[in-house]
This record gives structure tokens, sequence and C-alpha cells, in this order.
């Protein structure tokens, strides 16, 4: 029988030489991990942690952070920092919100202990800990958290293609940007799959993609109506990547007398009526809630959100962590703003 091998006992002095601080820093978070206040102090206690000197450790403190969203105030995004904000609600953590392109003076700002993105740049702030929500992320990069989007809009297609629906129509805002990676459901060759994956017939006509923010969301919409009833064989049903695209179908179609579902189906994607108590009035987000019939729509998993938060929490406590990657399927969730397709 082999002997065990046994870990190496360090000296304090190996410690501080391994780390490379002072002894007295050793001895100091040794006594007090809570003193561990900087990132490289963070450090050393992680390495304590990992090396069996300190237990895990969890500060109580309330802190701060950032979650990174798209320059241009998308309207799609509020669907997960609404579900966000009501998380670090319950944990009594501090959320501010911040367009990428001001990443750095909020950080000089607030003083956040971490960051969670909500949209995929070529380069991160490396000197904070960091959780990219899309699961698409390298690993080896950072730690993501992300759902399968293509997914729940491929069960959105399956159902339509279920209840008789042959042509569908996907508009998406246009997203696209050199600097900046979004979920597969704003990319057109993605969601060209949830067409053959379905075994329905693609065709270049049903995909519309448009420039939008909050400032043109009204005209742009009103661009794409137009666009899809003017369509020679006009589609039966109609998808979006985010709930709030499909306010603007419902408000449009009633005084043409086209009714939903009967004539048109309508699906969306974030499930926006559920985080109704943090929106602002005056909103298309608001109107969203209020849709007659109630948007067949797919909701992100509350667990990705506190998973995410946790994994962050990890490495604010822990900078050596490995990253990690995880992807979740959203809930389908079914109303009547889809139906069979009429005989006509």
């Amino acid at each position: 029988m082999g002997l065990r091998d046994q870990k190496k006992v360090m000296t304090m002095n190996e410690i501080s030489a391994e780390c490379g601080v002072s002894l007295s820093t050793v001895y100091r978070i040794l006594r007090d991990p809570a003193r561990a206040n900087n990132p490289l102090r963070k450090q050393v206690r992680a390495y304590l942690i990992q090396n069996g000197y300190l237990p895990e450790f969890h500060s109580d403190d309330s802190m701060t952070i950032v979650n990174v969203i798209t320059s241009g105030q998308h309207l799609h995004q509020s669907s997960f920092h609404f579900l966000l904000q009501k998380v670090c609600l319950e944990r009594q953590i501090n959320l501010v919100l911040c367009e990428h392109t001001n990443l750095e003076k909020t950080i000089r700002s607030v003083k956040p202990s971490g960051l969670i993105y909500n949209v995929c740049p070529d380069s991160f702030y490396e000197k904070l800990p960091s959780v990219i929500i899309h699961a698409g992320y390298n690993s080896a990069m950072c730690t993501s958290v992300g759902e399968d989007d293509i997914g729940g809009i491929s069960a959105i297609f399956a159902e339509l293609k279920r209840l008789g629906h042959r042509r569908i129509f996907y508009f998406s805002p246009d997203l696209y940007d050199d600097d900046q990676m979004f979920q597969d459901r704003f990319i057109p060759d993605r969601i060209k799959r949830c067409y053959v994956l379905n075994g329905l017939e693609f065709k270049e006509e049903l995909l519309c993609f448009r420039k939008i923010s909050e400032e043109t969301h009204d005209a742009v919409m009103g661009d794409v109506i137009r666009y899809f009833l003017s369509m020679p064989d006009r589609p039966t049903a109609i998808v979006t990547p985010g709930d709030v695209y499909c306010e603007a179908f419902y408000q449009r179609f009633r005084p043409l007398g086209i009714r939903i579902p009967q004539d048109v189906s309508i699906a969306g994607y974030g499930n926006i009526r559920r985080y109704k108590e943090f929106m602002t009035p005056n909103a298309p987000l608001q109107r969203v809630v209020k849709l007659e019939p109630p948007l067949t729509t797919c909701d992100m998993p509350e667990e990705m959100v506190e998973t995410a938060l946790d994994f962050l929490l990890e490495k604010i406590n822990n900078p050596l962590v490995r990253n990690k990657k995880l992807l979740m399927m959203p809930d389908l969730i079914l109303t009547n703003s889809i139906g069979p397709v009429l005989a006509k």
C-alpha cells in the first residue's frame, strides 16, 4: 500500500512570498478575513482559503454591483434587469444600471464590488470580478450564465407549427456591432435555424431586422407593421425576441379589424408583465402588461439570475475561483395570443 500524499504545511513567510505581500498583511488577514478590503488582499484571502488556512468567508456587508447593458437604451434588456432588481432587493445588494460606454465613469463614481454584463464586449474591465449573461461565451475568458434563447424561440415555432402555422414572421432589432456580442435571438443566422429545425420553409422575406432604440421605437415599429401588412402572402404568426416589440402590433391591428389570435398569432420573449412593479409609467413596457389577450412568451428562469449573482459573489469573495459556464432553458408561457390557423 502506497503512502498517502500529504499537503505541505507552509510558513507565514512562505505564504507572504508566494502572494507577494508583507508578513503583517498575511497575519492581519488570518486574524480578521474581513480586512481583505482591496483586490490584492482578497487574492491573499482566497489563497489562504484554497490551501486550508482559512474557512470559506462570506462578507455580510452591503455591496454595490453594476449591471452593464448595451449603449442606446434598447428596451429588450429590461426583462433581465427587472429580475436582477428583484433578486438584489431580496438580498439587500445595491444595483446600478450602466451603459457599456459609460462603464469606467460609473465605476469611479459608485465603486462597485463586481460587474454583471448583459452585453458581451470584446474586452472586459479586468480589475473587478465579472459574470457575463451569455452562455455561448468561452469559459476560459470569464464566468458565463445564460439561457438557451434559441431553444426558447424554437419552442415557440414548434407550438405554432402544431397549431397549423407554416409562414411565421420574425421581427428583431438590428444590433450588429463589431465590438459587442448579443444573444442568439438577435442574430439572423441563428433565427434561420428555428425554421429549419421545425421543418418550416425559410424565406428571407420572413425575417425583418431594423435599427431601433427607445427614441425611435414607435416610428420604426410603424414601418415594420406596414411592411408586414404589405406582404402578398401574409404570414399567420409573428414572433419577436422581446415582449416590448409585440405591443405595437396589438395597437395597430385593432383599428384595422385584425384579430389576435383568430387572424394572426403573436408571441414575444421575456415575460415582462411579471415585473410590472419595477416599470416606469407611460413607457412602452408599461403597455405590454395590459395587452389583451395576454402575450405568449418565454420566461427567463429566476434561478438563472440567482445563479449569476451567486457566481459573482463567489468571485468577489474568492478572486482565484475557476470560471464556470451554465446554460438554462427558458420556460414557455402559452396564452391566447396564439391559436390555430383558421380556414379562409
